[in-house]
């Protein structure tokens, strides 16, 4: 049952969650939002599209980051809400670090909800022991640019 996630190791359990090593491995954890995943190294997303953000709509499995980190994100989009978008009630995001995150949102007529973050818009669930080192969020709204 190893190879179900596209040829990761792991079964997506807590006992044996999916490895997470690569930009590509962490794009496509977005089929399996209520799994188990670690990251085995530290991951540059210097190629990531702001499509490819959230990595998830909804998550509510469990991110471990082993201490690794998550560096060089340069994302404008007006949709994308952090790198789990909503973190739900069983939700847990622990150990990472994001370093140089520069996510830019626009929000041109100010109809959107101004609640953006690098890890969820929203977390009903559990964050622990994660750092955001040199990275900015910057929202457009009209004329004001706010950073912050």
């Amino acid at each position: 049952m190893s190879d179900v996630f596209q040829g990761f190791s792991g079964e997506g359990t807590a006992n044996n969650p999916y490895l997470v090593s690569n930009i590509l491995e962490l794009i496509n954890m977005k089929s399996f939002p209520d799994s188990h995943f670690k990251q085995t190294r530290d991951i540059a997303m210097d190629n990531i599209n702001a499509v490819d953000l959230p990595l998830f709509n909804y998550f509510n499995g469990v991110y471990d980051g082993s201490g690794h980190v998550l560096s060089n994100c340069n994302a404008f989009n007006e949709y994308a809400n952090g790198l789990f978008g909503y973190i739900g009630d069983n939700g847990i995001v622990k150990h990472l670090i994001i370093d140089n995150f520069n996510l830019y949102y626009n929000d041109e007529y100010g109809s959107m909800p101004i609640k953006k973050g690098f890890l969820a818009s929203d977390n009903m669930g559990i964050i622990e022991y994660v750092g955001v080192l040199r990275s900015n969020i910057q929202i457009f709204t009209g004329e004001v640019s706010i950073k912050v």
